[in-house]
């Protein structure tokens, strides 16, 4: 957000962006899931039913919650009402004691919210693009594993198998609570590829993994950033 309005797009349009390429993402991820689970549930829920379940409960909340609140904000200032409702119950209970500025916060955040999704209704052509390339993207993101599995002249398992369990996987993590899923991403890969790798080729290839399909994302935006910062440097006027 802070760099599209430095080159000029308004706050709002920008939140617009970021949200409608969320909306996509978690749209096709979803779509995605379903066949997953489609495919692979009696199998995932005979071999873990710990991770099975806990990919359940992550793609309603990853999937389900989004969806909900788009179907609400449908009608106009009915998630803002909703809002302030239960900011008043909370401070009823004596959850939240000062409601001014949390009220103030959150409305702008539900009106930016509801802004995108009129946004949507009015140019439903443009979501056209982002839903092709997330269909493109989404199978190469998910089946980086594959690459490793192939890389070691492993054979026997599909692309599809990797992504179909790279998706149990990805819901499974965000029902735990940390960031980027550290630690619990990484069990949950130990679990699932120790059927596709074997034993010593597969914390190397858990490492690779989360190095390409995590580290080195982060790594990009940090260093796009720091060169951004030095270029900035540069051209100001020096203070002599």
């Amino acid at each position: 957000i802070v760099y599209m309005s430095k080159w000029g797009m308004p706050g709002g349009r920008s939140v617009s962006a970021l949200m409608i390429k969320y909306w996509v993402y978690q749209m096709i991820l979803g779509i995605y899931a379903l066949i997953a689970f489609f495919v692979e549930q009696n199998f995932i829920k005979g071999y873990s039913p710990i991770l099975f379940w806990a990919a359940i409960i992550g793609f309603i909340i990853t999937v389900g919650v989004p969806l909900l609140l788009y179907l609400l904000s449908i009608k106009d200032g009915f998630l803002t009402n909703l809002f302030l409702k239960i900011i008043q119950l909370l401070k009823k209970i004596k959850i939240i004691k000062k409601d001014e500025k949390f009220s103030v916060r959150f409305i702008s955040y539900v009106e930016d919210y509801s802004n995108s999704v009129r946004l949507v209704k009015q140019n439903k052509g443009m979501l056209v693009a982002p839903i092709i390339i997330t269909i493109i993207q989404l199978p190469f993101y998910l089946g980086i594993p594959y690459l490793i599995y192939r890389g070691y002249g492993l054979k026997g398992a599909g692309l599809w198998n990797f992504v179909f369990m790279n998706i149990f996987l990805y819901f499974a993590a965000s029902f735990f609570p940390t960031p980027g899923g550290t630690g619990v991403s990484e069990g949950a890969f130990y679990i699932l590829f120790k059927l596709f790798f074997p034993k010593d080729a597969l914390v190397v290839a858990l490492l690779l993994w989360r190095i390409v399909s995590y580290y080195l994302l982060v790594a990009s935006g940090g260093l796009v950033i720091l060169l951004d910062s030095l270029r900035k440097i540069k051209r100001s006027p020096k203070i002599t």
